[in-house]
């Protein structure tokens, strides 16, 4: 294909992702979203090269018969506008596509719950065997059954990604069903992945949206995980003969009768893994690979056997009997051995006896009550370890701590000792709340199988007995008489809630809706008797639905001590006053749906408050001074992400030096200006502070000390200087008021921002330099360690910068850092040795827009130490850049040790080489350097590149210098053997 028809192409692909990017700006516009403006700004570009593409560009078939194009198939073409080519204006529909993706990018597979794939060799046949019927147009859908704790997901989840890596399918999807199927959650999760948002709340609308939205896709895997029974795939929104155009079903199920009653044209079943591979599989989690005591090793063999060959038994028991001794290992065989369990199928007896050995070693009561309360959760539910610390401080851990901070750490060490348990599993791609703080914190996954064990060892201990049904199933089973705690998430057939629930013992009761029936009532005067015992009350309803709070309810709950209320439901309550006669709460979440404009004065009154949690509560615009002051216990005070109506008062912020065990405090304002005068944040342990809307994005939530500033002045230092030394991302945006500011180290800190793990600098035009030791600077050469844990650095339009350290070089500075981005940086004259210097764990360096010369400028006498040696590096649109590497043509022999080493790290810097991209650099004459010590060449090997696109170098006339035709050797042997990706543009290459 030449570049015409392939520009051609992607300027219609650039137009479909343009009709799909307006669409959902409309959607999301419909729903009081914000939209950023760099969207409009893409349509526009969008917009403007779609009519370029499709009014001026015209073909010229004539080829060049360089060697270049001999070698890379690289075509001509002209435009009528003179000076214009076809290759110029795919690099940028190139790059419009790739922005236009990344708006709403589709997240596929990649959001699933996923630990390391194990590939067993029993395991392999069935492996490849479903991945040759997903190659098979015969095949629509594949069944994969076995026993629970078998491998089943773990397979599937290997398979989805294989087969997204081998671009089998344009989009990979999956679902989990459970034993309880929700159809709405099952559409929503798929919609997701399509980044899809339904306009209409019924199961049939998403249906028909999901159904259309998949009718326009040319191929699709979709995998619906832990099938129990039949289920209606047209009524998701999946075609019942979905394997059209190619696109296919994969379920999984331990019972081999769904696979037939699901119509599958092949079934996969995996049995248990052979003794040798379940003893391996043991050996790894129990950490027993250097073990010599054969006394021992015979044990372990005795206790895999006892595991059956399911691996989550296996994993869950060596994790358990980590760091153990023999005498540990030879409780745990007479446990296994001995383990009788009541009422529990023959099937999951073995994994259940294995599941409560690890239960038994778990080795405190914190622990052990954190795992059944994960079990709460629905199935296959992301675990928010924020919602976990919430719930567990209101029923017990209140009493054993001093402060809800301890509490935190104390549910964070329980996760900890879970994960390593393997009783949980750590949650690496999470769909994230819109709007929450501190998005770093956990989230965890509890496996079904483990999930049941929970369910039945809770309901063995009449202390922590719990249950978890629809709501129809309460009344008629009367499941819930002895229960102290629910979690209710659906209503039944026609949506009629218990009119009446007798839980005496209750101590947490949880309702999630997403119904939209705006007649339904529940929480009826007489629904709920409850004793005094109810600890955790949380109710979200994001539909709706019409929930009443009788005050009769909340007169009984005298000792409540976590609420939580969130939902649209709220904005029918102009008046929550009977909140303030719940005296002994401590934990408060009022969020998205209250229409009041002011906080309410009965907040003053809960004078046990220790967290107030205001963060979604978007229509909030004034906190009354004096206010919190009367909540002297609160530790932890989160006020909104943002403001729909732009409206913030924060003069309440003088009310926080009268609170003295505030430890964390969240919340966006409209400027700095907008501080109250003579204000100063007191010490912190965690924040997340925006000076100006949008100034902290994904960035500062990925953190547990986050702060934006803007037009940071000396003033606004000292506002924050006893936040700077702890913090861990710092974003500062300036603008042409900026004056005096010109240093990081010391001006802003000089204490060094020893814990600052991520820097954002844009506009401050008067800096000079991040580091500055002189005696103008004001630093102290002596001290130690500068910026030490620094990972991520971006510098954005800072108009003086020219050097990153002025003065003698601490003694440690930037050692972690990873990722440098630099763009419109217009007095920095080279990146080695100026702006970095020391060797460092760099992984990306990005350069934009800068009038650089070099990028590493190099002498024999002057850097005899490691270069930074960047695994990814990017130049865009450096148009005064002349090489990359700029050093001595030939190094002089009589400084030999000198050049030797020099030459080392030229070739090791370039050896880490994984991707190099160079865009529209117009007077770059050569890529790799040629180091010729004395007479004798120095070849650089290159030898984990694996992609490099060099475009719009109309000056360049060497790759390598040297011998051409070894040149040409090397980038044939080099595109086919390793390269993924490899183009060279056109225009005027030369190689001599």
């Amino acid at each position: 294909m030449d570049i015409i028809e392939e520009l051609r192409r992607e300027a219609d692909e650039l137009a479909c992702i343009q009709r799909e990017v307006q669409e959902k700006v409309n959607r999301a516009k419909e729903a009081g979203e914000e939209i950023d403006e760099h969207v409009y700004k893409w349509l526009e570009e969008a917009q403007n090269i779609g009519v370029k593409v499709t009014t001026n560009l015209r073909v010229d078939t004539k080829a060049k018969s360089t060697l270049v194009s001999k070698l890379f198939s690289c075509y001509c073409c002209r435009l009528k506008e003179p000076g214009e080519d076809a290759l110029k204006i795919r690099t940028v529909v190139d790059d419009l596509v790739a922005q236009g993706r990344s708006i709403f990018p589709a997240q596929g597979i990649e959001l699933i719950w996923r630990d390391g794939f194990l590939d067993f060799g029993s395991r392999k046949s069935a492996f490849i065997r479903i991945m040759e019927s997903l190659k098979d147009e015969g095949i629509g859908i594949i069944g994969v059954s076995g026993l629970g704790g078998i491998g089943k997901t773990k397979l599937v989840t290997e398979i989805g990604k294989r087969a997204k890596d081998e671009k089998l399918f344009d989009y990979v999807l999956m679902a989990t069903v459970t034993q309880n199927p929700d159809i709405r959650q099952i559409q929503w999760t798929l919609a997701d992945m399509l980044n899809l948002k339904f306009k209409d709340d019924d199961d049939s609308s998403r249906a028909n949206e999901l159904r259309a939205r998949l009718d326009k896709e040319r191929s699709v895997l979709v995998i619906l995980d832990d099938v129990w029974d039949i289920i209606n795939i047209n009524s998701v929104g999946i075609f019942p003969y979905f394997n059209q155009k190619g696109c296919k079903i994969v379920i999984t199920t331990r019972c081999d009768k769904v696979c037939q009653d699901m119509c599958c044209n092949y079934v996969v079943r995996l049995d248990v893994v052979t003794h040798v591979e379940a003893f391996a599989l043991f050996c790894e989690y129990a950490d027993l690979k250097d073990q010599k005591s054969n006394r021992l090793l015979t044990k372990a063999k005795i206790i895999v056997k006892e595991c059956g060959g399911l691996p989550l038994a296996v994993v869950v028991v060596g994790s358990a009997l980590r760091g153990k001794d023999l005498e540990d290992y030879e409780d745990a065989l007479q446990k296994l051995s001995s383990s009788n369990f009541v009422n529990v199928e023959s099937a999951d007896s073995d994994i259940y006896s294995c599941l409560k050995l690890s239960y038994d070693y778990l080795d405190d009561e914190d622990t052990k009550k954190c795992f059944l309360l994960c079990s709460v959760f629905p199935e296959d539910s992301t675990i928010m370890v924020k919602d976990l610390t919430r719930y567990a401080h209101g029923q017990w851990l209140f009493q054993n701590v001093n402060s809800f901070g301890e509490a935190r750490m104390r549910i964070f060490a329980s996760v900890r000792k879970l994960e390593d348990a393997s009783l949980l599993t750590h949650v690496t791609h999470v769909r994230r709340r819109k709007g929450n703080y501190f998005q770093n914190w956990p989230s965890m996954k509890m496996h079904d199988m483990v999930r049941d064990f929970a369910i039945w060892l809770a309901k063995e201990n009449a202390a922590f007995f719990f249950v978890l049904a629809p709501s129809n199933d309460l009344q008629r089973k009367r499941m819930h008489e002895n229960a102290t705690a629910l979690y209710l998430t659906k209503f039944d057939l026609d949506h009629q809630f218990p009119t009446k629930l007798k839980c005496p013992n209750l101590k947490i009761l949880i309702v999630t809706s997403h119904i939209s029936i705006s007649s339904l009532e529940i929480f009826q005067d007489n629904f709920l008797e409850v004793s005094n015992a109810l600890q955790v009350l949380d109710i979200r309803s994001y539909s709706s639905m019409n929930i009443m709070l009788p005050p009769i309810l909340l007169e009984n709950l005298n000792n409540l001590k976590t609420l939580c209320l969130s939902g649209e439901w709220l904005s029918r309550y102009k008046d929550m006053s009977m909140l303030g006669t719940l005296k002994n709460l401590e934990i408060l979440e009022l969020n998205f749906g209250l229409q009041q404009s002011i906080l309410p004065e009965w907040i003053g009154e809960l004078g046990n408050l220790c967290l107030l949690d205001l963060s979604r509560w978007y229509s909030l615009e004034v906190i009354p001074c004096n206010l919190l002051s009367k909540l002297t216990k609160l530790e932890e005070l989160y006020t909104p992400f943002f403001h729909t109506r732009r409206k913030w008062d924060a003069n309440f912020l003088s009310d926080l030096n009268f609170l003295p065990l505030l430890s964390a405090f969240a919340g966006t304002f409209v400027g700095f200006h907008s501080l109250p005068a003579g204000f100063r944040f007191g010490t912190l342990q965690m924040y997340y502070i925006n000076c100006r809307p949008r100034i902290l994005k994904e960035e500062g939530i990925r953190w547990t000390r986050s702060l934006g500033l803007d037009d940071i002045n000396d003033v606004s230092i000292k506002v924050f200087e006893k936040l700077f030394p702890d913090v861990e991302c710092l974003k500062i945006v300036g603008s042409n008021y900026i004056h005096g500011i010109d240093n990081m180290y010391p001006q802003i800190d000089d204490a060094g921002f020893q814990n600052l793990r991520e820097l954002f600098l844009g506009e401050i035009y008067g800096m000079e330099c991040l580091i500055d030791t002189t005696e103008t600077g004001l630093g102290l050469s002596s001290l130690t360690t500068v910026l030490p844990n620094l990972v991520h650095l971006t510098l954005d339009n800072m108009r003086q910068l020219g050097k990153m350290l002025h003065g003698p070089a601490p003694i440690s500075y930037l050692g972690e850092l990873k990722k440098v981005v630099i763009i419109k940086c217009p007095r920095l004259d080279n990146i080695v040795p100026d702006m970095l210097l020391v060797e460092s764990k760099m992984e990306v360096l990005e350069i934009k827009e800068c009038a650089l010369k070099h990028v590493y400028q190099l002498n024999a006498k002057n850097h005899l130490q490691p270069l930074p040696s960047p695994e990814v590096i990017e130049l865009i649109d450096l148009y005064a850049l002349q090489s990359l590497w700029n050093m001595p043509l030939q190094l002089e022999f009589t400084d030999k040790d000198n050049n030797v080493k020099l030459c080392k790290h030229i070739v090791r810097c370039l050896d880490s080489l994984v991707k190099m991209k160079i865009h529209n650099c117009l007077v770059l004459e050569e890529v790799f350097p040629f180091v010729e010590l004395g007479h004798q060449e120095s070849h650089v090997q290159l030898s984990n590149l694996v992609e490099l696109e060099l475009a719009l170098l109309p000056k360049l006339k060497f790759i390598w210098k040297g011998n051409q035709q070894n040149l040409l050797c090397k980038i044939i042997k080099m595109k086919q053997q390793r390269m993924h990706f490899l183009v060279l543009s056109q225009q005027s290459r030369r190689l001599k």
